[in-house]
């Protein structure tokens, strides 16, 4: 029954969620890779520029992520047409630059959508020039407002047609004990794919429950050895940590509450101590929500900061 209704609440409060918490289900990471596709580097100081263009891009399109190691990224591809020096005093840098931007699957490096913009800039050195270029694609520019659309297009048309692909997919990971990786692929999931999304809830649900029973069980165990070993008020407060990461619905919740119960009554017994502390208790079923999606992302948080992986290169792969 509780499973159920954990699942009529992610079902239903879904687009709720997003909308208060200004989420969208399309999100786009943007990235600058250290070369382009002629294998010749990008500097430092233009990655640095190229990047803040394109966070501006996705920002004002309302798909800007917070996600670590979003499959869906924007990236560019920068030539350099003709670079000319300006007599003067002081003598000036001319670029003509080609910017070809892409939207992309950096997992299985499908295109969805493309666009080039040839750009000039002057400036008193080299840099410069770069950024005096870059300021003239605009974020508003038609042609960048339908890059991105049509890129969301294919992201959706991509889902709507290999939904069960992703799902089957998900569902080999998550049968398999690789809880994390299958919850990341089915969350990865764009809300607007309306069937896909709603075939997929049941296993997101029931995929974060199997987990989180596993993780109980460890939390739990860990608790009672501190308290074992230190029943005492300071063990107590030792505890606090695993006992807060146990959630209702998981299968040891009641077990948890018995011996804080228990712990309690001993403080008070023995060391003449009042020891309150109170398990996660959900208020609202948008809370509840909440939980499961900062949940996943702080694992995938956490995969990403411990395995040191970046958005290396994409060309010649």
């Amino acid at each position: 029954m509780k499973k159920l209704l954990l699942l009529l609440v992610f079902i239903a409060f879904t687009t709720d969620f997003y909308s208060q918490n200004g989420i969208k289900s399309i999100t786009l990471t943007p990235v600058v890779f250290r070369e382009n596709s002629n294998q010749k580097e990008v500097t430092p100081q233009i990655r640095r520029l190229m990047k803040n263009k394109l966070k501006s891009i996705v920002t004002s399109q309302g798909l800007a992520s917070e996600q670590f190691m979003d499959k869906n990224i924007i990236f560019p591809d920068i030539q350099v047409i003709s670079k000319d020096v300006i007599p003067g005093m002081p003598p000036k840098v001319s670029l003509n630059i080609e910017l070809t931007l892409y939207i992309a699957d950096y997992d299985s490096k499908t295109v969805y959508s493309s666009e080039t913009f040839d750009l000039k800039g002057v400036g008193r050195n080299e840099a410069k020039a770069y950024n005096n270029a870059l300021k003239r694609l605009n974020r508003r520019n038609r042609k960048v407002v339908e890059f991105v659309n049509r890129g969301k297009e294919k992201i959706l048309e991509y889902y709507k047609n290999n939904c069960d692909m992703v799902y089957n997919d998900a569902m080999i990971k998550l049968n398999s004990g690789r809880e994390k990786e299958g919850l990341k692929m089915l969350t990865r999931i764009p809300y607007d794919n309306t069937d896909c999304y709603k075939k997929t809830s049941n296993a997101i649900v029931d995929a974060y429950l199997n987990y989180e029973n596993k993780q109980c069980m460890k939390d739990l165990a860990k608790a009672q050895s501190i308290w074992n070993s230190s029943p005492n008020y300071e063990g107590a407060l030792k505890t606090q940590v695993y006992f807060s990461r146990i959630l209702p619905d998981t299968k040891c919740y009641d077990n948890a509450l018995n011996i804080m119960s228990e712990m309690k009554k001993t403080l008070k017994e023995k060391d003449h101590r009042e020891w309150e502390f109170k398990m996660t208790l959900f208020e609202s079923k948008s809370e509840m929500l909440e939980h499961i999606l900062n949940m996943i992302y702080d694992l995938e948080k956490t995969k990403a900061e411990n395995s040191g992986r970046r958005y290396d290169s994409w060309w010649g792969k």
